[in-house]
């Protein structure tokens, strides 16, 4: 249980990273801004074009983070890199929301949360869970090696394999949710503000 609570902490740490680096940092803001407006226009009037392809680069982007989270628990050295997974995932979260509500103001927020809360739902527990797992199997590693605790890393390691395909799995669902759902819910939205 400490290891999820690290695990949720960092995630909300690169949260809050992430929204104050974009109420703070106001440069080229302009640019990115007349992006988004352009998007959303025409968001207004037809739905996007590829879903699958969408659903494509967001399984991409999804299974290379759980894959780094992987690598880094089974490498144990590089276990910190998972929670560093989990905090950058965060600060974009973080950043995007604090980003489009700061620049669009009110109508902003229901934009805000339509674009990011309804993959981010199925992703993040999913992420969180399999960098847990990977860091509960790094510290018994590292428990049985340098503090000579008896504890068996193969139980975390059957733990670890039993637990990854699940977070793949949910992974997908939240790329098959941020491809056909979430666009919807941004163009409903959209067109409220």
């Amino acid at each position: 249980m400490p290891l999820f609570a690290l695990v949720v902490l960092a995630l909300m740490a690169g949260v809050c990273a992430g929204a104050a680096y974009a109420a703070f940092h106001s440069e080229s803001s302009d640019l990115v801004l007349g992006y988004l407006e352009a998007g959303f226009a025409e968001l207004r009037t037809e739905m996007p074009k590829s879903h699958l392809g969408a659903f494509w680069a967001s399984l991409r982007a999804n299974m290379g983070s759980l894959i780094l989270i992987w690598l880094g628990g089974l490498s144990v050295l590089g276990a910190l890199g998972s929670l560093v997974v989990v905090t950058v995932r965060g600060f974009s979260v973080g950043f995007t929301v604090c980003f489009i509500v700061r620049e669009l103001g009110l109508p902003g927020v229901a934009l805000a949360l339509a674009s990011v809360m309804p993959h981010n739902l199925i992703a993040a527990p999913a992420l969180v869970t399999a960098c847990a797992g990977s860091l509960r199997f790094s510290t018994t590693v590292i428990g049985r090696k340098l503090a000579g605790l008896d504890v068996s890393p193969g139980d975390s390691l059957r733990g670890l394999a039993a637990t990854m395909p699940q977070c793949a799995l949910s992974l997908a669902a939240a790329s098959a949710v941020q491809a056909y759902v979430s666009p919807a819910l941004v163009i409903l939205a959209s067109r409220l503000g």
